[in-house]
Parts: C-alpha cells; structure tokens; sequence
C-alpha cells in the first residue's frame, strides 16, 4: 500500500493534471462559490479531453479520500462514517423545508425572514442551517444574513436534483437505515426473519412494491425520481444511445419493459427517428404521466404505452427487448421467471438487452470513485429494498442459461461515457 507521503503526492500531481485539461478544453476550474459550481459533465464540450478528464478525477477523488482517512485516524473515521445518518437528514430537512430555494440567486436572505416564511421556531432552523453550512451547504456571513454555497444554489435551480435528494432523504434511507437489523434478525431467525429491510421500514406493507403500489404519494416521488436520476451523467439513460447497434433495429420495434413512464423510450425515440417504441410497465399512474409526456414532445405516434405485468407472457414480438434497472430488483429465481415470459414472444434473433449496474469480480476495491462506489451503492439498495442484487456477468450469464437454453451471449458494453451502468446483449437463437 502507498505511504501518506505518496498518497499526498497523488493528490498534488492528479490536481495538477485536472487543472490543466480544465484549462485545455477552455473550463473554469471548480470553486464553492455560488457561481463555482463544476460538475466536469464534459460529453458535449468538443475541447475536452472528456476520458482523460474522467480519469484524472476519478484517481484525484480516490487519493483525496484515502489521505483524508489516513489524517483521521481509525476512530474519527469511524466517527464519520457513523455521522451520515445525521447528514442525510439535514439533507432531506433543506429539501422538505425548501430551504434553497427561499434564498435568491446571487442574494441574500436574513435568518429571521426564513424562519417566519417557514414557521418552525427559530431554535430549529437555525441548527438546520447551520449543520448544512458545516457540511458545504450555505453560507453565513455577516452573522444571519445566509446565502448560497454552489452546492444550495444547485438545489435551488435544478429541480432533478431536489427531487433526486427527496427521494434519498425519504425511502432509500429508511430502507438503508434498517438493513442491519434485517440482517440480525435473518441471523437469529433463517427463513422466518424479514425477506427485506423494506419489510420492517413499512411494516405494514407486503413488500417494497406493494408499498409503492398503494401510497400514491410515494409511487409520484419514485417515478419522479427516476425521471430525475436520468439526468444525472453517471445515471443518464444517453449512454444507451452509443451502447448498441440501434441502427440494426431499423424501422422495428423495440420494447422497453417495465419502462416506467417513459423516459428512456424518449431517449430512443428522439435518437432514432424510425424506430418505433412500446413503453410496458404495471403502474397506471407511471403509464398516464408517459403518455401526457409524448403528446407534448409530439412523439405519440412513435412511442405507445401499455399496461404489462413482465411475469406474463410478453405478447408484443420485437427486435429487441430491454430492461433498464428491473433484474436487480429481483432474486435469481424470479428474474428466471421473468425472462422465460419472454419466450412466447420471441423470434429467431431478437435481442434481450439489460441495463444495469455490472458487479465487479472480487477481490473488491477500496475505492471512492463515484462511478466505482455508486455501484456498490445501488447494490446496498437492492438489499435493503428487495433482498435482491446487482450482479456481475457470470450471474447474468446463469439467469439467462437457466430461462432458456436459446439465450446466448452476444457482447457487453461498459464504462460508456462514464455511466455506472453496462449494457448486456443476449440474443435468442431457437434450436432448429
């Protein structure tokens, strides 16, 4: 392992690199100013160097990370670690309380005019704001007079993103929070213990889905939230569009299962102008928003919506079927399931494509990176929410192998433009 004077010595040449193909392409170097924000989003800037650029990031945040815990030390590390619950909740305190967006752009707000627009106790806003400016979020100068840090002023103008933090700060982390008592009480019970920790943050809910299905308030959130995610580069649903020979698929029809309401049929449509698009998901409320959102893109006549529980028989025959996020929702046992509904519909040569988090092998890397960390994040979340996994590509290798034997592995896309997620091809050659 890299001493702390080598680890030091990382940081020190990694942001030099960073700094100069900042300047190459012509980019401002990030700041915490309001106006400082840099999210080295780089696809669409024809100057930048935007894999080197990712790179030299990626190993500036993993040695920045690593020499921070070694300054710490093993228990004020451990003393951060355990401090996230209380930051997330400030987070979901400012997006709940729609704290950012009080505050004017390029301006100020005094304390004592939040708190009365509010209407909580001073005592209690306070403290809010004040645990966010420890954390990087607003600023306080002179004393009561608040303003935006560039993290606050990009909640407050970048709706995605409140509603990204909204939905952490709400179910995920009521999910993440009681996963080790899940696992406890798996521990001392086996099979008699909660198939989930969804089951014991929504007791009164069978599942993670029928919760979903019956809190209609919670179902708008997830499907904006999903919507938002989308936006986000290392989520963005745009890697597809460079992950596969769509052009192959011509004038068919391609069928996006459990699509939600839509977003990444209107990615395909709006890339593709002559395929045509079947958008399935279960959740009426998911298919009404959808169908609202391609009449004003005036993509209805190339996207349509239809009600399909993906556990029956798929009765739409298509070139090609994906699943963007829906496998890691579900066990082995129910994702075999899930794929051999395909069959009936399935021609000689259409495509089963997935989009998902693709594990890494062991042996597992201590790494910050965000495209690398977000994967084990979402892999945490599939525990917590479903009991279920991402998977690495010998696991969906043997899912695929189990439904049928016609299945056979065509390729696999990763690590396109720096999205978390991979795009696996199966195709289906029945046997003659």
């Amino acid at each position: 392992m890299a001493t702390f004077s080598e680890i030091a010595g990382i940081v020190s040449s990694k942001a030099a690199e960073v700094s100069r193909l900042l300047r190459e392409a012509q980019l401002p170097e990030p700041t915490f100013n309001e106006t400082g924000a840099h999210d080295f989003d780089t696809r669409h800037h024809q100057n930048a160097d935007t894999e080197a650029l990712r790179h030299a990031r990626n190993a500036l945040i993993n040695a920045a990370q690593d020499l921070s815990h070694l300054t710490m030390g093993p228990v004020d590390y451990l003393c951060s670690l355990s401090w996230s619950a209380a930051k997330i909740a400030n987070l979901g305190s400012l997006v709940r309380l729609d704290i950012p967006r009080r505050i004017p752009q390029g301006g100020s707000r005094n304390l004592s005019d939040l708190v009365a627009e509010i209407g909580l106790p001073e005592l209690i806003i306070s403290r809010v704001i004040r645990y966010a400016i420890a954390n990087g979020m607003l600023h306080e100068e002179p004393i009561g007079v608040i303003s935006h840090t560039a993290a606050s002023a990009r909640l407050a103008i970048d709706r995605d993103m409140h509603n990204f933090c909204l939905m952490w700060s709400a179910e995920i982390s009521s999910l993440l929070v009681k996963l080790p008592e899940a696992l406890a009480r798996k521990q001392t019970l086996g099979n008699k213990g909660p198939e989930a920790a969804a089951n014991l943050a929504f007791p009164e809910y069978v599942n993670l889905f029928d919760y979903f299905e019956k809190r209609t308030d919670a179902a708008q959130r997830y499907s904006t939230y999903l919507a938002s995610r989308a936006k986000i580069p290392c989520w963005s649903a745009d890697y597809l569009i460079r992950a596969w020979d769509w052009d192959s698929v011509g004038s068919g029809t391609v069928v996006d299962v459990g699509g939600s309401a839509g977003s990444t049929s209107v990615i395909l449509a709006r890339a593709f102008p002559s395929m045509h698009l079947v958008n399935q998901d279960v959740a009426p409320e998911a298919l009404k928003e959808g169908e609202a959102n391609i009449k004003q893109l005036g993509l209805n006549s190339r996207i349509s919506f239809a009600h399909h529980d993906f556990f029956s028989s798929q009765t739409v025959s298509a070139k090609a079927y994906i699943f963007k996020s829906i496998l890691h929702d579900w066990p082995d046992e129910a994702c075999v399931r899930i794929l051999k509904a395909l069959l009936p519909a399935l021609k000689d040569g259409a495509h089963v494509l997935i989009g998902e988090c693709l594990m890494p092998g062991p042996p597992a890397l201590r790494a910050s990176a965000w495209d690398y960390e977000a994967k084990r994040v979402e892999d945490q979340i599939m525990i917590a929410g479903h009991g279920a996994h991402e998977r690495t590509l010998e696991q969906f290798q043997a899912i695929f192998s189990a439904a049928s034997e016609s299945f056979r592995f065509n390729g696999v896309k990763e690590d396109v433009d720096g999205s978390v997620f991979s795009l696996i091809d199966f195709v289906y050659h029945p046997s003659k």
